[in-house]
Order: C-alpha cells, then structure tokens, then sequence
C-alpha cells in the first residue's frame, strides 16, 4: 500500500497549567491563555476516541485537539522529528489498531443505526485480531453514551487462541426524543451530537 503522509510544522510550545483549568502557552515573549476543555468529547463515525489525560484546549473561540491520542485513534501512525520540529503524520503499511490490549487488536468497525420515531437501535461490526493465545477469556464490551453518559451496554466473549474475527454486537432499543418535525438529515445529525458508542477490551 502506497504511504500517504501529512506533515505539521509547529514551534515547539511550553505548557504551564494552574488550578483553575487554565493553560499557558509561552512562545518566547508571546504569551496566550487557552482554557482546558474537559468537557469536549472526540467522535470518529460516532465512535467515540479515548485521549487519556491529554485534553481538548479552547481558545479564541478555536478548539485545538492532541494531535497523537486523535491521530492514533484514527489509525495513523505519529512521529516526531525533533531536529526540524516537525510532526509526522502517516498511513502505517499495515492496519494500526483503534484499540490494543494485552494481544487484542481492534482493526476496525462499522456501525448502522435503525432510528426510528421515538427509539434507536445501534448495531456495530467489530473486526478483532489476537496476536497470541490468551490465558484467560477476553470481553469485548460496546457502550452507547447518551452526552457522554452510557445508557446502553453490550458484551461479547472473545476467543482465546490468535486469529481474526468479527463480532457483531446491538444495543438494546433506546428513547432518543429528537422530535418529529425534521428531516431525516437533521434528525441523523441531532443523534450524532448527543449519541456516541464506545469499545472496549476487558
């Protein structure tokens, strides 16, 4: 597969953070004050990306997001070449894992929705690779999150010898309350900014 590659340059930032959920950025004798946003959730397809403890900034009405936790996520592979403070960006040769523990690999995954007038159900195709035989039973668990609160969970059990498989997992069918009067875009649109799934490995 032929590498694409998306380069950043920036100038290399210090980053001093106080008590009240302020973050200073220095850049030599320029200073800006950017306010940590905790509260900004990540989608990708309406999957939602895990960045750990490295949070979302605002500032000057702009939010800024961690270029490694988002680009991972999305399955690149980040580099950082610090000679020319540049951070590299690229397609990896072979698929990069949206999620990876202990020899479990999520490659990739495709959901559907049936939203209906009242209710939603959320389905989605997980492709899990195992890099090695396990010495105890793996879970893999979906959650749908309702503004970032789960209100739906399902689980399935994971082989324990390597291979790669698909799982198929649906939620329970849920209330969504978006309303009657709009369109269809409109409603798959206002379900996108409250609704969220998430995977994880146990």
């Amino acid at each position: 597969m032929k590498k694409k590659a998306i380069v950043v340059f920036f100038t290399v930032l210090i980053l001093s953070v106080a008590f009240s959920g302020v973050a200073g950025y220095a850049i030599g004798k320029n200073e800006v004050i950017a306010t940590l946003a905790q509260h900004i959730k990540i989608t990708n397809d309406g999957r939602e990306i895990d960045i750990g403890k490295d949070v979302p900034l605002t500032y000057n009405n702009r939010t800024y997001l961690p270029v490694r936790a988002v680009s991972e996520a999305l399955g690149y592979k980040v580099e950082w070449f610090g000679s020319s403070n540049t951070v590299n960006v690229s397609m990896p040769e072979e698929a990069y894992p949206i999620v990876s523990v202990d020899g479990i690999e999520i490659i990739d995954s495709l959901t559907s929705l049936d939203l209906m007038s009242s209710t939603a159900i959320q389905r989605v195709d997980v492709i899990v690779n195992q890099t090695k035989e396990l010495d105890f039973e793996p879970t893999l668990i979906f959650e749908v999150l309702k503004n970032g609160v789960v209100i739906d969970s399902q689980t399935a059990q994971l082989e324990r010898t390597s291979g790669r498989s698909i799982v198929q997992l649906k939620s329970r069918q849920f209330s969504h309350q978006l309303g009657s009067n709009l369109t269809s875009d409109e409603r798959l649109q206002k379900y996108h900014e409250q609704f969220s799934y998430r995977l994880k490995i146990k």
